[in-house]
């Protein structure tokens, strides 16, 4: 192997190393805004309190109503209150049987991590 792949290699584990370190630096920060999130919004629910300043902005209550994601239950139920029983099953078989997908080539390290 040339001393040319040889630094490239060494400065993708360094580079891989220092990601490692991070994202579990970001995971832990993020893990902490989570709890503190969810003290604050129970405290403003419990005390009837939708908005506080926070001098350059502020912390508001938000409601939002998120679509159940599609599966093949959900589906093959709405289909069948439409359709008969063998054409929602061959609109199901369609749909779900030719799913294509994407090969992705990715380099990928194993072993250990910071």
């Amino acid at each position: 192997m040339s001393d040319d792949i040889k630094a490239l290699i060494k400065e993708f584990v360094r580079i891989d190393d220092e990601i490692a370190l991070v994202n579990k630096q970001v995971k832990d920060v993020r893990k902490k805004r989570s709890d503190l999130e969810n003290s604050i919004k129970n405290y403003m629910i419990e005390n009837s309190i939708s908005k506080v300043d926070i001098g350059d902005g502020a912390l508001k209550i938000s409601k939002t109503k998120a679509a159940k994601r599609l599966n093949k239950q959900i589906i093959l139920s709405t289909l069948l209150d439409n359709l008969d029983h063998e054409k929602a099953d061959k609109i199901i078989e369609v749909l779900f049987d030719n799913e294509e997908g994407e090969e992705i080539v990715k380099l990928q390290r194993t072993g250990k991590k910071v």
